[in-house]
């Protein structure tokens, strides 16, 4: 639940969130030191294990093009105690399609297991809902069985499970409602 909530920054128990901007994204791409020196932290030494040079790029390009769409693609979590760390990647693939948006989220290892991602991806799911979304949607492979918990955490259920290819991985389908936002 967070605790102050701002158009582009939340601020939780144990996170900020940032959303990434057209700045920002650049920044990442260019240079985490100078990332970090921006947010006023320490980067992860696994950010890029959580958020590939590609992914950000992409990212990036997008805020270039579209700098309005701040919120819709990354956010940055920065751990505030017992040091700022950036530690959390989460985030949406763009802007809301008929009210349906998609959620993803990591952490880096060394910050695993501490219900940060379930922490990031509740405020998330309230921030878009305080944005006119109806659903907030998930996907991952079955063996995926931490990302599946933080999922659970948040109010998500199951809705389908399917396989791209006869012997491909099982891929499972969650959704959140707005309606089960409080």
């Amino acid at each position: 639940m967070p605790v102050s909530m701002h158009n582009l920054w939340l601020l939780t128990h144990h996170l900020e969130l940032l959303a990434a901007s057209k700045c920002l994204s650049r920044l990442e791409v260019r240079s985490l030191g100078d990332l970090g020196k921006r947010l006023e932290c320490r980067v992860s030494g696994e950010w890029r294990e959580i958020m590939p040079l590609e992914l950000a790029q992409f990212f990036a390009d997008q805020l270039d093009e579209y700098a309005e769409d701040a919120g819709w693609w990354n956010w940055f979590g920065v751990t505030h105690e017992p040091e700022r760390v950036l530690a959390v990647s989460v985030g949406f693939r763009g802007w809301p399609h008929e009210g349906r948006v998609r959620i993803a989220y990591s952490v880096a290892p060394e910050f695993r297991g501490r219900g940060l991602a379930t922490e990031a991806g509740e405020s998330l799911c309230q921030w878009a809902f305080s944005h006119g979304v109806q659903t907030v949607t998930s996907q991952m492979e079955e063996t995926n069985y931490a990302a599946r918990r933080v999922l659970e955490k948040c109010g998500f259920t199951l809705c389908r499970s399917e396989r791209d290819t006869p012997d491909g991985p099982l891929t499972l389908y969650y959704e959140r409602d707005n309606h089960s936002w409080n």
